[in-house]
């Protein structure tokens, strides 16, 4: 929550905040950003819309103070070996009706880029980055660990695990042969060309991405 977000009068009420923030982030998922209403959020809610005014003094704020609660309990990072982990991380990004929030979310805020630049920044920031952080630790210890080269761009290796789960899920229909490649395929083709090459001289084989 935001000083500015803050209202005088009587304290704020846990339980509708929440109620608030979970009507929100389901009325984006499900119909976008352009169709959501100060009225749709506290019919969903089931609150007046002078609480909301209270609280919020503007549909964005509402939507970036809801933004900023995805991030609040991120699941753990499984997995004893680099794989795993990747794998772990990568599983849950399937854009599915029955994915995660933020992956359902993700499509809705990319359509309304255009029309809100800097809405999309703060979604950018506030949920997307953070996640990237988390592949980005685990390819970090994979160079010091010497399972992937350290002549690799990780930004870019993060996008290269990160973007064929997104058009895989978005793109490709459910029932097309090609939307049922899993995310330890995903990880296991990286992972083939992040590996130190072997050494032609020496007859060594890089040391297994475990």
């Amino acid at each position: 929550m935001t000083t500015d977000t803050v209202r005088r009068g009587r304290p704020r009420s846990a339980h509708v905040d929440a109620l608030v923030t979970s009507s929100v982030l389901e009325l984006i998922s499900e119909s976008g950003l352009g169709a959501l209403t100060i009225e749709a959020v506290a019919n969903r809610a089931g609150v007046g819309k002078t609480t909301l005014y209270r609280r919020w003094p503007n549909k964005n704020a509402l939507v970036l103070d809801a933004l900023a609660h995805l991030n609040d309990s991120l699941p753990a990072v499984h997995g004893d070996s680099l794989r795993e982990r990747l794998v772990s991380l990568l599983s849950p990004m399937q854009c599915r009706p029955s994915a995660a929030m933020p992956v359902r979310l993700m499509p809705r805020m990319i359509s309304h880029r255009e029309a809100d630049p800097e809405l999309y920044r703060c979604f950018f920031e506030r949920v997307i980055a953070p996640r990237r952080e988390r592949f980005l630790v685990e390819l970090r210890a994979g160079v010091a660990a010497g399972q992937i080269r350290d002549d690799v761009d990780l930004e870019l290796a993060v996008n290269a695990l990160v973007g064929p789960v997104l058009y895989q899920s978005t793109v490709i229909p459910e029932t097309h042969t090609a939307a049922t490649s899993s995310a330890t395929q995903l990880v296991d083709l990286l992972l083939s060309g992040l590996s130190p090459r072997p050494s032609v001289a020496s007859g060594q084989e890089p040391p297994p991405a475990r």
